[in-house]
């Protein structure tokens, strides 16, 4: 219930509902090849599935909508301390004075890198941005 009452998860009006299928959940004979699923995931959404023959309706879709709603928070903060490095990486002692927009370009542009699988050396650019890009370096130096 820490979950549920934490990011408000459930209405109020509706806790006892969720209580009772858990109640219900915790006695039921799931079957062993939904308990035996690789993923938590497609456990739950196969829970979520089982209906009761009397009315015919789901018999845990609230307890399922909670646990799938769980389950897609993020285990780790790896994605935050993975942007953390690359800025640290691109933001050295030798480029301290680094404009907060050229950084975010610079990190955006090495992330969809990162996301081809491709090297900084790998990339293939086209002609009108090579010459943008030695024209603003020319004009920086004349400076």
């Amino acid at each position: 219930m820490y979950f549920v009452r934490r990011f408000d998860l459930v209405s109020v009006d509706r806790l006892d509902h969720l209580e009772n299928e858990f109640v219900a959940y915790q006695v039921e004979n799931i079957p062993e090849d939904i308990l035996r699923s690789d993923r938590a995931d497609v456990s739950w959404y196969k829970i979520g599935r089982i209906f009761n023959p009397v009315t015919s309706q789901p018999k845990f879709a609230l307890l399922a909508m909670v646990m799938l709603t769980i389950l897609i928070i993020p285990h780790s903060n790896a994605d935050t301390e993975r942007i953390f490095s690359i800025v640290r990486k691109v933001q050295t002692e030798f480029r301290p004075n680094l404009s907060r927009k050229t950084l975010e370009a610079i990190c955006v542009q090495k992330l969809k890198l990162l996301s081809v699988e491709k090297k900084c050396y790998e990339a293939v650019y086209n002609k009108s941005v090579l010459m943008k890009c030695k024209s603003a370096t020319f004009t920086k130096l004349r400076m």
